[in-house]
């Protein structure tokens, strides 16, 4: 945001972390503290991470005082207006909250420390902002909240666990304390020209032969691109006729409408058929994207769930490894209901 709101985020960011602070005393739990962790090509800095009895909690602060959100599940940055001010995009936070998670538990393996996918969640908060405009779908939308909702959304993370909770506070201080031993916060990223860093790139010559800007060498260069584009679609129209029976359907049309029929409806009727199930996998799989990124990488056979269909609902049963943190992994489900009109009517895991 503009620095304008500097003064506005500082005190979002102090009020938000008091209630993380109560919340996490009167749990039990303990709050990791902006850190970064570096591990290969992979970089990430935390903001909160919540430990407790039920694993880890990634929560990303999203400090807009007075701006309203604008994005949606798919959207790969999302737009932030402020009244008076320029928008500005910033990445898609329910991403990068997901890539934060990953790297976490990547993070916390190499540094001898396995932690399952029921162990480690993500959550995004956004203070001081409309988020009205924001559309996710119910699975999504289950990982972003207002901070006037930390309280609540934390009190479900203890009533409604998806996990056994077998973190023992021993285990959750060694964590706290691993998190501090692999921080790299206090270690300056390698400017571009210091030592290690790759050298800056020599910038090309601009002469006229490599770089033409003529009215006429822009059009001499459209020439062949559009010739190339005409022989292409040509090819394809071939294709499509010759092995695709586009030639039969081109002579079949004509026939039935003279004789009075709709010669797509028998095929809209199969296409509708035919393409129901494999729609509402792929569905399927996308809220389950949604819902629980962190198993989602973890899941066996994502395009052939199990498939249980009763009373009008239909069940999407996927299996993956998972467990209590330091033990041997073990083969669990996750299961995603879904009503008659393709509404998420409950996420299980067994």
């Amino acid at each position: 945001m503009a620095s304008t709101t500097a003064g506005g985020q500082g005190w979002l960011k102090e009020r938000i972390g008091e209630t993380l602070d109560r919340v996490a005393s009167e749990r039990g739990a303990r709050i990791v503290r902006d850190i970064r962790l570096d591990f290969g090509a992979h970089s990430q800095e935390f903001s909160h991470i919540l430990i407790d009895r039920h694993g880890l909690l990634v929560i990303d602060l999203q400090l807009w005082p007075g701006a309203r959100i604008h994005g949606s599940t798919r959207s790969r940055t999302w737009i932030a207006r402020a009244k008076g001010a320029s928008r500005e995009r910033f990445d898609n936070p329910l991403v990068e909250n997901a890539r934060r998670s990953e790297v976490l538990v990547e993070g916390l393996l190499i540094s001898g420390r396995r932690i399952g996918p029921d162990y480690v969640s993500g959550l995004v908060v956004f203070g001081g902002a409309d988020t009205s405009g924001v559309s996710l779908g119910d699975a999504a939308a289950n990982r972003m909240i207002d901070a006037s909702e930390i309280r609540d959304r934390l009190g479900e993370r203890y009533d409604f666990a998806t996990n056994a909770g077998a973190l023992q506070p021993a285990e959750i201080d060694d964590l706290v304390s691993l998190l501090h031993q692999i921080d790299r916060s206090d270690s300056p990223l390698p400017a571009l020209g210091d030592k290690g860093a790759d050298p800056a790139p020599i910038a090309p010559r601009l002469t006229a032969e490599r770089y033409p800007d003529s009215a006429a060498g822009r059009l001499r260069d459209r020439r062949p691109r559009a010739t190339l584009l005409v022989l292409l679609a040509l090819v394809a129209l071939a294709v499509w006729l010759f092995l695709y029976g586009g030639l039969a359907i081109v002579t079949e049309v004509p026939v039935a409408l003279l004789a009075g029929e709709d010669p797509s409806a028998e095929a809209q009727a199969a296409d509708r058929g035919s393409m129901a199930d494999q729609v509402s996998v792929e569905t399927a799989e996308q809220v389950l994207r949604d819902a629980a990124p962190e198993i989602y990488r973890f899941t066996r056979d994502l395009g052939a769930p199990e498939v249980v269909q009763a009373d009008g609902h239909t069940t999407f049963i996927w299996s993956y490894l998972g467990g209590a943190p330091d033990e041997p992994p073990r083969e669990r489900t996750i299961e995603l209901t879904f009503d008659a009109s393709g509404n998420l009517r409950g996420v299980s895991r067994e």
